[in-house]
Parts: C-alpha cells; sequence; structure tokens
C-alpha cells in the first residue's frame, strides 16, 4: 500500500490497523508531500515503491 503524506497522518491514528498491516506482513510506504492524488502527483514515486514492491527489492531513498 502506498500512501500520502495525508494518509500517514490518518494512519498514525488507527493503530489497530497499521498492527493489522505488520501482523499480516503487508507493508505500506508514505510518500511524503502527496495528497489525495498520490499517483498523478508524483508518478515516479509511486511507480518505485510498486516495482520494487514486485521485485521483491529495497527502495534506496
Amino acid at each position: 500500500m502506498v500512501c500520502s503524506s495525508l494518509g500517514e497522518y490518518k494512519l498514525d491514528r488507527k493503530r489497530d490497523f497499521i498492527k493489522l498491516l505488520t501482523d499480516g506482513g503487508f507493508s505500506y510506504q508514505v510518500i511524503p508531500g502527496a495528497g489525495h492524488g498520490i499517483n498523478h502527483e508524483q508518478p515516479e514515486a509511486v511507480n518505485r515503491e510498486i516495482v520494487s514492491f514486485l521485485l521483491g527489492q529495497g527502495v534506496e531513498r
């Protein structure tokens, strides 16, 4: 899951959801400075995270 910095605020307030993600082996990345249209606002960052996930590799930041 890729989320914006707005989503980061909401995730911080939803600790049960973060625990569910972590316990289920899911991962998420926060794209700083993005709003609701993450893939339109920062397509390179979103694509980098998706490709990294699909390849099973870490992303250098």
